[in-house]
């Protein structure tokens, strides 16, 4: 069994969606199928034995109009443009069918005209062609035949297509029910117009119905699907800013091949102005790299040798040589963009629901219409409540307006827009969401554990200060050479202090270099012994001065680490550690706790340093000294103690708070690397910032706000409107539904619900 994506055109309700997956899942080897009419995909689990892609496609080509493409190299450009072309054909044949349409929207208008300033502009020239006769047929009798015979059967000719192919599979759509009330109009009118004329008969036919549905629900679908690929554009702008080329250096020489032939190892240049290509780390040079692309950060990242450096960035300021680490599909943008498409692929629970609705909604439709007609035309004349020489027209003209005012295209779109739009937006801020069904829930959170390192702190140490006690050139360059050996957190922190502080650095060679397990490290310089210790250790190597306690309880009861440099058994200098608070730590903590939500620190840290973090920065509950199998027991003692339908995440880094995060309701990493790939979180914070977390529950809460006001608009119309356009309130007020209003109410109910969605961007 294999899981393959397929993009579809050609779908344009709700119903289309449902067709395609009850008929593929008749095929013994598929295992499971689900589609998105929000992002036109499709994911097939089947036997690819037994199946290829070309089956895929045939299957659903069955079903309807639609097509399938899958996503591999050229599957993505292929549907992009098939959707382009299919627009600029919907486009002219709106255009065609608008001018056949004039003629029924002058007719239209003079009469509204007529109606309010009880003026006979029409009904002079009507008579005129009225009574001119062809073969006994009058002229605008033949006009009107031939108008909107062509708006019914060229303009609407895929509207048959889909219906009859449905139909033929057993099934109904959307299709259905525009080809039932356009058609019933067009033949009901023409066979008045031809053995019925002469009288009043031009007011009992209905051709500007026949006109009206197709032409209205031909500008909603063609503004529709403009709409539908607005709702798109975040991914389509994760793809552009993919660069095509890279230059690499080959043989000394610089060659510029497309990006699909770098590989791992390959040295790269990049010049200012210029787009990363992919992955790598920094070899050669200094700049400064603008990561809004991908992070959502708004000022550029300066970086240096040994740094890493992201595909799809951007080089402002200088010259850089990287070697490719990450490329194709396990670079970072590659794998963004994968994470976006199937979150936005996904559906929430609700989803469900509409889903169903949809499935059933089209028979019941039908039921309904014909139910209303048998009322209006065989029960309604004998109980006065119409004429019985008006029964046979009104019974049609209802029918007709039930049939096209209940089409549930809008339902089709009111949660998958939403929820494309959502996660495209986040995505563009540097929060990746990789389910929908999160962005149904994080609304909900009430309590937030919070890993320390690298979460609530940068969780990368700086030196914030360092003491020499004598001679501090000549070891400034043995502590260069010492921590130059090792790969330590603090031994970075330490170099990177030495490198801003000294210009004159000159490594020492080193001998007899030791790692100390869980105290430092040491070795030797020019026949002395040398070693870099944590605090706990320095009684066990020297002994301090009272100046030297003094500088060092000081540091501490600042919550600095500390690590002491020893010649011998003496203390040479002393290096203050920490590991500093995000910026936006603060902010965050107290929007989290405007909303009323709890917040935990839960470290690995000391108490003294636990607390003080947690006082700074304004968590309510702090647990310190907690290994990582720890947490997970204190997230689900938290878990136990929360209220019913009250939501508990987590935020750590990903990878040793990964099984904290997995017992979480929602898992939230932080990730400050370009491995987006083993994030273990629902939710990945590039870049991770708390302040982002703050953005999604908000995101979170407007989503869900928007799908209820889209469900409304889409569902609510239609129950308010079919029982207006069944006649209920023509008895008691004389109010009726007309088809041209259905069919414009109809195409608007679609273009709002995707308009209501693109405010969330």
């Amino acid at each position: 069994m294999i899981i393959q994506k397929y993009y579809i055109s050609g779908m344009h309700c709700a119903s289309c969606k449902v067709s395609i997956e009850n008929e593929l899942r008749k095929n013994e080897s598929i295992k499971k199928v689900s589609v998105n009419y929000g992002t036109e995909t499709m994911q097939v689990t089947f036997d690819e034995k037994e199946l290829s892609d070309i089956d895929i496609k045939k299957l659903v080509r069955s079903i309807g109009d639609y097509d399938t493409h899958p996503d591999k190299s050229s599957g993505r450009s292929e549907h992009k443009k098939e959707k382009n072309e299919n627009l600029r054909n919907m486009k002219r044949d709106l255009i065609y069918v608008a001018i056949a349409a004039i003629p029924f929207i002058i007719s239209m208008a003079l009469m509204l005209i007529n109606g309010i300033f009880n003026l006979n502009i029409l009904e002079s020239f009507s008579i005129k062609l009225t009574s001119v006769m062809f073969f006994g047929i009058s002229v605008l009798s033949i006009i009107e035949i031939i108008l909107a015979g062509f708006v019914l059967f060229f303009g609407g000719r895929l509207f048959f297509i889909n219906a009859f192919t449905a139909i033929k599979k057993g099934s109904s759509n959307m299709d259905t029910l525009v080809v039932m009330g356009a058609t019933t109009a067009w033949i009901y009118s023409t066979i008045i117009a031809l053995f019925f004329a002469g009288g009043k008969h031009e007011f009992n036919i209905f051709f500007e119905a026949s006109v009206f549905i197709v032409f209205f629900i031909s500008i909603g679908r063609y503004f529709e699907e403009r709409a539908r690929t607005a709702t798109q554009k975040s991914v389509e702008s994760l793809y552009e800013i993919q660069s095509k080329v890279a230059v690499v250096l080959r043989d000394a020489r610089k060659i510029e091949i497309a990006i699909e032939a770098v590989k791992e190892k390959d040295h790269i240049v990049v010049m200012p102005g210029q787009k990363i290509p992919v992955d790598g780390i920094i070899i050669e040079g200094k700049t400064a790299i603008d990561e809004s692309m991908i992070s959502g950060e708004a000022f550029p990242v300066d970086k240096k040798e040994g740094d890493i450096v992201i595909g799809g960035t951007l080089n402002t300021t200088g010259y850089i040589v990287f070697e490719a680490t990450k490329v194709g599909k396990d670079a970072m943008l590659s794998q963004i963009i994968k994470m976006v498409e199937e979150a936005q692929g996904s559906s929430i629970p609700i989803q469900k629901l509409a889903d169903k609705i949809s499935s059933i909604f089209v028979p019941i439709v039908i039921v309904i219409a014909m139910s209303t007609f048998i009322f209006w035309y065989f029960i309604a004349p004998n109980t006065n409540l119409i004429e019985a020489s008006q029964a046979l027209p009104f019974a049609v003209y209802v029918t007709i307006s039930i049939l096209v005012i209940a089409c549930p295209c809008a339902l089709g779109l009111a949660i998958p827009t939403a929820i494309v739009v959502s996660i495209g937006h986040a995505a563009r801020k540097g929060i990746l969401i990789k389910h929908a069904q999160i962005i149904e829930n994080t609304f909900k959170i009430k309590n937030i554990v919070f890993d320390k390192t690298g979460t609530i702190t940068q969780g990368k140490p700086v030196v914030i200060d360092a003491v020499y006690f004598e001679e501090e050139d000549k070891y400034a360059n043995y502590i260069y050479a010492l921590e130059s050996k090792t790969e330590h957190p603090i031994a970075k922190a330490i170099i990177n202090f030495l490198d801003s502080g000294h210009t004159n650095i000159i490594e020492k060679k080193i001998e007899e270099f030791y790692n100390l397990e869980g105290v430092g490290v040491s070795g030797v310089i020019n026949g002395e012994k040398i070693m870099m210790v944590k605090m706990s250790s320095i009684k066990k190597y020297a002994q301090p001065t009272s100046k030297q306690k003094n500088i060092m309880n000081n540091f501490l009861n600042k919550n600095y680490s500390i690590s002491a440099f020893i010649v011998k058994d003496s203390i040479k200098a002393i290096f203050a550690v920490t590991d500093p608070i995000k910026e936006t730590s603060y902010e965050a903590i107290r929007a989290l706790k405007e909303k009323g939500i709890k917040t935990t620190m839960v470290t690995g840290d000391n108490e003294n340093i636990a607390q003080w973090i947690a006082l700074h920065v304004g968590i309510d509950n702090v647990i310190s000294n907690a290994m990582p199998l720890d947490k997970d027991m204190i997230v689900q003692e938290i878990k136990n103690n929360l209220k019913e339908g009250e939501l508990l995440a987590v935020a750590g880094d990903g990878v040793n708070d990964a099984p904290a995060l997995a017992r979480a309701d929602i898992g939230i990493a932080m990730g400050t690397g370009s491995d987006v790939a083993i994030e273990s979180g629902d939710i990945i914070i590039v870049k991770g910032s708390l302040q982002k977390i703050i953005d999604t529950i908000n995101l979170s809460k407007k989503t869900m706000r928007i799908i209820k006001q889209n469900l409304f608009w889409a569902f609510g119309y239609n129950v308010l409107a079919i029982p207006i356009a069944m006649g209920l309130l023509y008895p008691f007020f004389g109010i009726i539904l007309s088809p041209t209003i259905a069919s414009t109410a109809m195409a608007l109910s679609s273009i709002s619900v995707i308009l209501n969605s693109l405010r969330l961007r």
